[in-house]
């Protein structure tokens, strides 16, 4: 996990553009398919980002989305972002939380792993504990979560819609904010609740074996009940995303003549949109408009298929009733429905908070601006987003406190016995001449070293091979 959290960190700046745009491009096999919640339909407090103010800065500090600097050149390591009024800094190995003040307090313990506080309660793992703790912005735990009917937890999320998906027993289930389990662990993947609404893909026979060797397996729609909504898909089909937006799914898939499509449907499994062919990949819908691809560029449509945008971009980021977040020509800015420039161009451009911000980068540094493409922050050296991760896994190679046990104890009799001092031998009188040494080269024995590597390699040719090592799959979202 910790690895992961790096690898994230060096690639923060492609990953936001992922979770913003709405839009994943999947396997042109179509034998995988990916459903990722975002962050921007989240109902979160999101306040401020860590930056450094210019490259003569050495430490971190806090800058808020309307400008508001809180903390300027004076944290030693990176913070999170801030979110709930709380942010997390790595010091000494371990994780430790903050108030988001002028001068911040320290709340809670050292942490093993640590995420936000979405919907107020954080995930975690104290040190010296080897299972996962919510705990409160006073740093009090609010439950902990060992096992659920018998089987050990071993990773759970953040809040979603007052849901986070707990896997225990191989399986994944739900609980509420208060730990109690709403759906038992029965999944062997899902995503995230939205719109009361979740893609799962269940245990069972034919199904399992193929969704765990990568084959054709099946995917369906449960609501908060953990019944079945009526929508149903199939894995082989899925070559683009499928996710929710007001009660929506955007399928994109093969058609029988491999041709490729792109449809709305509902969560009973009712075309809403029928599918077309013009559209080879799109975006989750946004209102009544959402972002489509021809094959050669992005346009904006409405959901009685009446083109607003013409496909003439690179891509769709965000889409929002009055504006349109687009890349263009390798750049990124801010257009309204008549196609005009509202914000500046830019190098780059990240959704921050559900399309009200941006943060942008540009040859001056990184700036935030707002849904009106106004620059709310003066170019900084470096703004970063701060992400800690999602999941939260206890395992046994976590820190648990446990010390080594004590050396045993041994009576006297049991104690060895040293070794008694030898005399050592009388020196022997030097010699005055060194005599003649006899010339042996004609009966010179081969030498070991020859013997030693044709042992070697005797060794290394009968050495057996050893087993491949599996790579764990990661069913925290469904894979497609």
């Amino acid at each position: 996990m910790r690895k992961l959290l790096y690898i994230a960190l060096t690639i923060a700046t492609v990953a936001l553009v992922a979770s913003c745009s709405k839009l994943k491009k999947g396997s042109s096999s179509g034998a995988d398919f990916e459903v990722e919640h975002r962050h921007g339909h989240d109902n979160f407090r999101l306040q401020y980002l860590p930056f450094k103010d210019s490259a003569q800065s050495r430490k971190w500090g806090l800058i808020g989305l309307d400008g508001e600097v809180l903390l300027n050149d004076t944290l030693e390591n990176e913070p999170s972002q801030v979110v709930s009024g709380i942010f997390a800094v790595k010091e000494g190995g371990y994780y430790h939380y903050y108030t988001a003040k002028q001068s911040p307090e320290r709340i809670g313990g050292d942490y093993v792993e640590a995420g936000l506080f979405y919907e107020d309660v954080a995930p975690c793992v104290e040190r010296g504990k080897g299972y996962i703790e919510y705990i409160d912005k006073s740093g009090n735990v609010v439950f902990d979560l060992k096992e659920i009917d018998g089987h050990r937890v071993e990773w759970v999320t953040r809040f979603w819609n007052g849901l986070a998906r707990v896997k225990a027993g191989g399986k994944i289930g739900f609980i509420n904010t208060k730990g109690e389990v709403v759906i038992a662990p029965r999944f062997l993947s899902a995503t995230p609740f939205s719109d009361g609404a979740s893609l799962v893909v269940e245990d069972e026979g034919d199904n399992a074996r193929n969704y765990l060797s990568h084959g054709d397996y099946k995917i369906t729609t449960v609501g908060l009940d953990g019944g079945p909504l009526g929508a149903s898909f199939s894995s082989k089909d899925k070559i683009g995303k499928l996710g929710f937006q007001n009660g929506l799914i955007a399928h994109t898939f093969k058609t029988d003549s491999d041709s490729i499509a792109s449809e709305f449907v509902n969560l009973s499994g009712q075309v809403i949109l029928p599918a077309t062919t013009q559209y080879k990949e799109v975006t989750d819908m946004y209102g009544t408009r959402f972002g489509f691809n021809t094959g050669t560029a992005w346009g904006v449509a409405d959901n009685q298929l009446t083109m607003l945008i013409e496909p003439k971009l690179d891509g769709v980021l965000w889409i929002d009733d009055d504006v349109i977040a687009v890349k263009a020509y390798g750049r990124y800015k801010l257009i309204d429905y008549g196609g005009q420039n509202i914000s500046k161009i830019y190098d780059n451009m990240f959704c921050v908070d559900a399309g009200k911000h941006f943060l942008v980068k540009d040859e001056k540094g990184y700036t935030i601006i707002d849904e009106r493409g106004m620059e709310v922050t003066t170019p900084r050296e470096r703004i970063n987003l701060g992400h800690l991760p999602d999941t939260i896994t206890a395992g046994q190679w976590r820190d648990t406190g446990r010390k080594m046990p004590p050396p045993p104890v041994t009576t006297a009799a049991q104690q060895p016995k040293k070794p008694e001092a030898k005399t050592p031998p009388p020196a022997q009188p030097k010699q005055t001449a060194a005599a003649p040494r006899p010339d042996n080269r004609q009966q010179a024995k081969p030498q070991p070293s020859s013997n030693r590597q044709t042992q070697t390699k005797r060794t290394t040719n009968n050495r057996q091979p050893q087993p491949k090592k599996m790579r764990a799959r990661d069913d925290t979202i469904i894979h497609l």
